[in-house]
């Protein structure tokens, strides 16, 4: 075998060190691929503009984003510019939920209007009561929109959650300067 035959052989395969052939290594995809949302934490992802949205966002698990921001910067005012964020977040999707709805409520009076002209008084029933449903959900949307301004009620779920995970980033970070300095004193 000469010293350049290796580039012109099509097919090799890998042995181990008994001579027994082995299968090649599987590559994996995301090794040399980025996902649509890679760059976001795992618990932040977007949510839908809809009640069950701003639920899941309220639900969210904030503490690892906590975390890694303060492994990031462990400055008080950088913590609370991200509860600012993440509250300004939840303001977004709050509104835009709000927008989706209304714009339900217009087509659902439409409805209403033009089905009661054609005499169809179960439909008109119907759209009715999905208006009223409809209607308590903006009275629930409007006052999480009020607590997340006001930080209080349902959004201290969210800065409380951020907040501890930050905590922990501030002890990991102590935690592992005070180690450092016993080992260097040793």
């Amino acid at each position: 075998m000469g010293l350049f035959d290796i580039f012109y052989k099509k097919d090799y395969s890998l042995t181990n060190s008994t001579g027994r052939e082995q299968s090649k290594p599987e590559v994996q995809e995301d090794l040399f691929t980025y996902k649509e949302n890679d760059f976001l934490s795992p618990n932040l992802v977007s949510h839908d503009p809809t009640l069950e949205g701003v639920y899941n966002f309220l639900r969210g698990d904030y503490q690892n984003k906590g975390y890694s921001d303060c492994l990031t910067n462990s400055e008080p005012t950088y913590r609370e510019e991200n509860i600012t964020v993440l509250l300004l977040d939840l303001e977004l999707l709050i509104d835009q939920t709000i927008q989706n709805y209304r714009d339900e409520l217009r087509d659902i009076d439409f409805h209403i209007q033009t089905r009661g002209d054609e005499g169809l008084t179960n439909l008109v029933s119907q759209l009715e009561v999905r208006k009223k449903v409809i209607n308590e959900y903006l009275e629930k949307l409007r006052a999480f929109n009020e607590d997340a301004k006001q930080r209080q009620g349902t959004a201290l779920k969210v800065i409380k959650s951020y907040s501890k995970g930050f905590q922990r980033g501030l002890v990991a970070l102590s935690s592992s300067q005070i180690l450092k300095n016993n080992i260097e004193n040793e």
